[in-house]
């Protein structure tokens, strides 16, 4: 994506603000620029609604943890129809409703983690008192800039350091590490690719960045650095709390959070996941906003309506729902398979064609590089770049394809028995 971003005229050093959409208008077509705008706005507003229903609900646990309850207002569906339908009464439909552990408890003891509010049903909508807090928290960060944005990203950084460290050394201090309860994939692989895909989206916030950094940071060490860093601490976190842990389940904070191991380590995983999630969020709405108000598709009145106040007005229809968990699941992965790793393979191809190698599928392409190389007169060092270039482009594309049909081929397998 760098590389791209820098292919576009009289950006050689990022001095031009260029978001992730106008790049497919400078180098490709109108057409690529307004699917882009659309899968751009799907990726990234799936991951916010779904980080804003997730920080909303270690609100709430939270508070049911060590205060003893947590507070909602609950809404029955049947609400709605009585309104339209009923001389606009609603009809008793909205209460408050209060949730503890103990609701789960009494319910089914057996599962975990026990989810807030969910003891209401799939016919009752919850505003709860952790999406209040959430909203006062994230709302005003939604509508600064990256810049403005900088001091709660490291402030993020440095949780994540610590919290980790906390962890770690948990898990050290455990009696001895069993490699049995290690696997390549936890208890099952269905998962396993659409994760890797969404952790992996980084790709997302590179342009915007590119604009904003120094001029004296050099953007590929940084992107190397962060992606194997992160890739890393992913290994040895994981391998370390399975190793420690017999028996943990694949979310593992989630356990954390229940206090299945401690308070200390329950308040560091519920404060990890507060501010790790959540300060994500912003950062979703301003590349939102960029991207729709950057290239000029929108003003940065009506892109702020649709990258901050629509995914906050609609979140807390997601908060309890299944349905609507597979819905962010299904939308977020088609639309992070193609802003984050199709997408920009093609448009690299693309740039390559345009610049006059015609032949860019395998096929074609080893047929034209066996006849080129019988002329020595097209065997010069830029076509020799050319023709490494897109044997790269083809095989990541290639990779990146199957990583995404396992992916999606993975959500309909069926569960043993």
């Amino acid at each position: 994506m760098i590389n791209l971003v820098t292919k576009i005229p009289g950006n050689r050093n990022f001095g031009k603000e260029v978001e992730y959409s106008e790049c497919y208008r400078e180098l490709w077509s109108f057409s690529a620029y307004i699917i882009t705008q659309i899968c751009f706005f799907g990726c990234v507003t799936c991951q916010n609604i779904a980080s804003i229903v997730d920080t909303s609900q270690v609100v709430d646990e939270f508070l049911a943890n060590f205060m003893g309850e947590s507070i909602a207002i609950a809404i029955k569906l049947s609400t709605f129809s009585s309104f339209f339908h009923h001389n606009n009464t609603m009809n008793g439909g909205i209460k408050i409703v209060k949730w503890s552990k103990e609701i789960c408890h009494l319910k089914d003891p057996t599962i975990l983690p026990c989810d807030p509010f969910n003891d209401q049903g799939d016919e009752t909508l919850v505003i709860t008192i952790g999406y209040i807090f959430s909203a006062v928290c994230f709302i005003p960060l939604c509508y600064m800039d990256l810049k403005e944005n900088t001091a709660t990203q490291i402030f993020s950084f440095l949780v994540l350091v610590g919290v980790c460290a906390q962890f770690i050394f948990f898990f050290v201090a455990q009696e001895g590490l069993n490699f049995e309860n290690l696997s390549l994939w936890g208890g099952s692989w269905d998962t396993l690719f659409g994760i890797v895909l969404f952790n992996y989206s980084i790709v997302t916030a590179i342009p915007a960045w590119l604009f904003e950094k120094s001029p004296s940071i050099s953007a590929n060490q940084v992107i190397d650095y962060s992606t194997w860093s992160s890739t890393y601490l992913y290994i040895l976190f994981g391998s370390l709390g399975a190793l420690a842990l017999p028996n943990v389940s694949q979310n593992m904070l989630s356990t954390m959070i229940t206090g299945s191991f401690g308070v200390t380590i329950q308040i560091g995983a519920s404060f990890f996941a507060f501010v790790i999630i959540g300060f994500g969020i912003p950062l979703f709405s301003v590349l939102t906003r960029l991207n729709l108000a950057g290239s000029g598709l929108f003003s940065v009145r009506k892109s702020n309506a649709l990258a901050v106040i629509f995914p906050w007005g609609v979140s807390w229809i997601f908060y309890k729902s299944s349905a609507t968990e597979q819905l962010l699941s299904w939308g977020g992965m088609v639309f992070t398979s193609v802003i984050a790793f199709l997408a920009p393979l093609l448009l690299a191809l693309h740039t390559v064609k345009k610049k006059g190698y015609n032949q860019v599928w395998p096929i074609c392409y080893l047929s034209q590089t066996l006849s080129d190389l019988e002329d020595p007169q097209n065997n010069n060092d830029q076509q020799k770049r050319d023709e490494k270039e897109v044997i790269a482009l083809v095989l990541l594309l290639v990779l990146s394809a199957l990583a995404i049909i396992i992916s999606i081929g993975s959500q309909f397998t069926i569960p043993s028995e």
